[in-house]
């Protein structure tokens, strides 16, 4: 496809009409993940055998180390693609698909194979029940395995998103959540294959989403192509992919970390604290899936737009997500002052745990209108490719001011310290994610009335 009928929606559309056009999907798709997990987990629970249920979180470190990789470079070659796009360079496209699809194989290989030499004793580390270590081995190895399925599917399906193929993403996450949930009951159930059956209807999800996504590569209807067997990487684009998406899967690893810090510091003060912490902090994901998929919106839209010097557009785009954000964090401030004990109820009947989960949520209302500067100026570090810059931002807020917090605010404030930690967290990120993003900030602002280079 060589006509710019897929990027139009960056040069031409109205700019709350586009920014809408494209959030849209990302906030579907950030809804039906968490729905997904949600009917997942529920028909897990219908194994009735505690084993099975412990078995799904002795590997799922390994499996996220893998298919975290097909979201960083996802993300790292979509704001690639969209400022060469928007630069007029149309013709590195096909490099910036091929090294993308290139470094997923690549890389995805060798984190499998180092993941399947280290599962047995990662699992005989966290535990020495044989039943868990079982079925955690038969769950792991299907999950490793098929995870290189989900790498390429994260990495296409941003790339689409960067070239203004917004409905398509959507739909393979449709057809990946109805597989699943279709495969679930089946494998688990009717053929009897317990938590291995979970694995596998997984995986079978993964690799129809892959084949689509592939597909739908070489079909001609997407303004991106590729060759099979076209492998290749060239400097140039590589530099770029790794500038952002290293970033992202740093931010990824250590928000892994810091949640094995967190479930390590709540366990001190009891299982119901911890129980309470760890709902609230669940419930805490079904506030942020709409900020999420506004800033999955945004940044193609961003790159494209910093890309063409268009600063008029990018800063319009910036604030229309800044004060559509701001308004929903207000909205998620009142409901969760009013009704977060109801919301906490709908995933505990603990009263003790519900009591503890309310205060953790009311504890995020002192910095959750903060959200909205900080996924911005998020986004417009990687929309620029200020990679250096964004890594520290979000490194911060998981892990470099997050972690320290965790452990020493509970030392001086018991309960409430842990409460806590991630709302002082918030606020110290914001203030050192403004310092970091000041140039770029201040350029936008004075830029914002210049003509695009297309209009000089």
């Amino acid at each position: 496809m060589t006509d710019k009928k897929g990027i139009a929606i960056f040069e031409d559309d109205n700019i709350s009409r586009a920014l809408i056009r494209l959030a849209i999907p990302s906030v579907t798709i950030s809804l039906i993940t968490i729905i997904y997990e949600m009917i997942h987990q529920v028909f897990i629970a219908q194994l009735n055998d505690t084993a099975m249920l412990a078995s799904t979180s002795c590997t799922v470190t390994l499996v996220l180390i893998i298919t975290q990789i097909g979201e960083a470079v996802g993300v790292g070659g979509s704001t690639y693609l969209g400022r060469q796009l928007g630069a007029g360079n149309s013709v590195r496209s096909k490099e910036i698909v091929r090294a993308c699809i290139t470094l997923d194989l690549f890389l995805s290989l060798i984190l499998m194979a180092i993941c399947l030499l280290v599962m047995k004793p990662y699992i005989y580390w966290q535990t020495s029940d044989p039943a868990v270590i079982r079925y955690a081995t038969s769950y792991g190895y299907i999950a490793i395995i098929s995870s290189i399925f989900q790498v390429f599917q994260l990495t296409l399906c941003s790339l689409f998103r960067g070239a203004g193929d917004v409905r398509f993403p959507l739909k393979v996450m449709l057809m990946s959540v109805v597989i699943t949930i279709a495969l679930d009951p089946l494998f688990m159930f009717v053929c009897h294959l317990g938590i291995a059956g979970a694995a596998l209807s997984t995986s079978v999800a993964a690799l129809v989403s892959c084949v689509l996504c592939f597909y739908h590569l070489l079909s001609g209807k997407t303004y991106l192509s590729w060759k099979p067997g076209g492998f290749g990487i060239d400097e140039e684009s590589v530099r770029a992919i790794f500038s952002v998406g290293s970033s992202v899967y740093l931010r990824n690893f250590m928000a892994s970390f810091s949640m094995a810090v967190f479930s390590k510091q709540v366990f001190v003060y009891g299982t119901e604290f911890s129980a309470g912490c760890n709902v609230g902090k669940y419930a805490i994901y079904f506030v942020n899936f709409f900020i999420q998929g506004v800033c999955n919106g945004l940044l193609p839209f961003a790159s494209y737009a910093y890309g063409a010097d268009d600063y008029p557009r990018l800063y319009q785009a910036a604030m229309w997500s800044f004060k559509v954000l701001t308004a929903y964090c207000i909205m998620a401030m009142l409901f969760m002052a009013g009704c977060a004990e109801w919301f906490i109820s709908f995933f505990t009947r603990d009263p003790v745990a519900i009591s503890y989960g309310t205060g953790y949520l009311k504890a995020y209302n002192y910095s959750l209108l903060l959200y909205s500067v900080y996924y911005i100026i998020t986004t417009l570090l990687q929309a620029s490719g200020r990679g250096k810059a964004s890594m520290v931002v979000s490194l911060s807020r998981q892990g470099l001011i997050y972690v320290p917090l965790l452990i020493v605010l509970p030392m001086l404030f018991q309960e409430n310290g842990i409460l806590f930690s991630q709302p002082v967290a918030d606020w110290l990120t914001v203030l050192a994610a403004i310092f970091m993003s000041r140039d770029l900030l201040q350029t936008i602002w004075e830029r914002r009335k210049t003509p695009s280079r297309d209009e000089v």
